[in-house]
C-alpha cells in the first residue's frame, strides 16, 4: 500500500515550493534607495537650476563686489590688452585711463582693466588669471600685485577663501590641483559649480534668517579702477597708523610665519599666464611711510620677499619692489595703503614706464 507521505520531503501531493524572499528583498531595497536618490537629485538639480535663473541670484550677484567683478568682465565689449591683477591695493591705485594715455604717449595704443578686490591673496588671483584668459585673444600683459599679508600663516580666513565661492569655476580645478590645493577646497568647489546654490548658502542662510537683505550693487568704478578722494594731511597720517598696528598682527614673528599655501596659487598663476603666451610681472606693492616700521627684522616681510623672488625666479618672471617708489609721497595716499586718484594716476604712469614698456618690449612671439 502506498502512502502519499512516503514521497521525499514529505510535501502533499501537488504541492508548489514557494520562493525565497531572502534574494529578492535585498535586491529591492537597493532598487528603492537608487530610485530615492535619483528623484531627489533630480529635484535638487531642478531647484539649482531655477536658483541660477532667477532674480534672486542675480541681485545677489551684483551686491557683491566678487561676483559682480565676473559678471562685469564677461560683458566687455572687447578683452583687454594689459591686466592689472591684485587687492585693494591694486583696485585704488592702478587707473586704466592712466594707463591707456601713458601706453599711447609711448606709441603703444592699448587698453587696459582693472581686476583688483579687496583681500584678494594668490588664491583668488588664480581665478582671476583664469578669469582674464576667459576672453579671446588673452591680454598680452599681465601684472600681479602682491601684498606681504597675503603669504602670511595669519590671514584672516574668511579673506582668504572668499574666492572659492565667488570667482572660481570648473576651469580652474586642473589649476588648483597643480597650486597644491587642500582636496576638501578643490571638493567645495567643485560642488559649488556642480550645484550653484551651494556657493550662496552663508548668504540664503542670513536672508532667510537673519533677515539680511540685498543691498545695493556694488561699486565697479571705471574699467575696474576705484577712486578714491583727497583727505588731510592729519586724517591719512591716524589711519596710517591704525592700518600699520592691524597689519602688525598678521606680519610680526613668532605669531606670524610665511605659509606654504599662498606660495603655491602663486606659482600656478605664473605658470598658468606664462603657459597662455602672456607677458607677466608680480609687484611688490607700495605703502606710505607709517608702514615702513612694521617690515622690520622682527617681521616675516623679509622671507616674504626672497621666497616671492625665489618663485618668480624659477619661472622667469621679472619681480619688481614698489614698496617705496620715487613718484609718490604720503600725500598721495588715503591712509597706509590705498592711494587717492591722483597718486593713482601718477602711480600707473610710473608702472607703464617701469613694468609694462619693459615687458612689451620682450612680448613672447605669439602676441596680439
Amino acid at each position: 500500500m502506498t502512502d502519499a507521505r512516503a514521497n521525499s520531503g514529505g510535501g502533499r501531493a501537488g504541492d508548489v515550493a514557494s520562493p525565497n524572499p531572502s534574494a529578492d528583498e535585498p535586491r529591492g531595497r537597493l532598487l528603492d534607495l537608487l530610485v530615492t536618490v535619483l528623484v531627489c537629485l533630480v529635484v535638487l538639480a531642478g531647484l539649482d537650476l531655477a536658483f541660477r535663473t532667477s532674480t534672486l541670484r542675480a541681485v545677489l550677484d551684483r551686491e557683491n563686489h566678487y561676483r559682480l567683478r565676473a559678471v562685469e568682465y564677461a560683458k566687455l565689449e572687447g578683452p583687454p590688452d594689459v591686466v592689472f591683477i591684485g587687492d585693494s591695493r591694486t583696485l585704488h591705485s592702478l587707473d586704466p585711463a592712466a594707463a591707456e594715455q601713458a601706453l599711447a604717449e609711448a606709441g603703444r595704443p592699448l587698453s587696459a582693466y582693472n581686476l583688483g578686490l579687496s583681500g584678494a591673496p594668490p588664491m583668488a588671483q588664480l581665478a582671476l588669471a583664469g578669469l582674464a584668459l576667459s576672453r579671446e585673444p588673452p591680454p598680452r600683459v599681465v601684472l600681479l600685485f602682491l601684498s606681504p599679508y597675503m603669504v602670511s600663516t595669519r590671514i584672516e580666513p574668511t579673506l582668504s577663501r572668499e574666492s572659492l565661492h565667488t570667482l572660481y569655476s570648473l576651469r580652474d580645478l586642473p589649476w588648483m590641483v597643480a597650486a597644491g590645493a587642500r582636496v576638501e577646497d578643490i571638493l567645495d568647489v567643485l560642488t559649488a559649480n556642480l550645484f550653484r546654490s551651494l556657493a550662496y548658502r552663508g548668504r540664503l542662510v542670513r536672508l532667510v534668517f537673519e533677515r539680511q537683505w540685498p543691498g545695493p550693487p556694488a561699486e565697479m568704478g571705471e574699467k575696474g579702477f576705484l577712486a578714491l578722494g583727497r583727505v588731510p594731511p592729519w586724517v591719512q597720517a591716524e589711519r596710517a597708523r591704525s592700518r600699520a598696528n592691524g597689519y602688525r598682527t598678521e606680519l610680526s614673528r613668532p605669531a606670524a610665519a610665511v605659509g606654504r599655501e599662498m606660495l603655491g596659487y602663486l606659482d600656478a598663476t605664473l605658470r598658468r599666464l606664462r603657459e597662455a603666451g602672456t607677458a607677466v610681472a608680480v609687484v611688490n606693492t607700495t605703502s606710505a611711510s607709517a608702514l615702513l616700521e612694521i617690515y622690520g627684522p622682527d617681521s616675516i616681510y623679509d622671507e616674504y620677499l626672497a621666497r616671492v623672488r625665489a618663485v618668480c625666479a624659477a619661472w622667469g618672471v621679472p619681480f619688481h619692489d614698489h614698496l617705496r617708489n620715487p613718484v609718490t609721497t604720503d600725500a598721495d595716499f588715503t591712509d597706509g595703503d590705498h592711494m587717492n586718484g591722483d597718486g593713482a594716476r601718477k602711480y600707473t604712469a610710473f608702472v607703464v614706464r617701469d613694468v609694462i614698456l619693459p615687458l612689451l618690449g620682450a612680448e613672447p612671439a605669439g602676441g596680439r
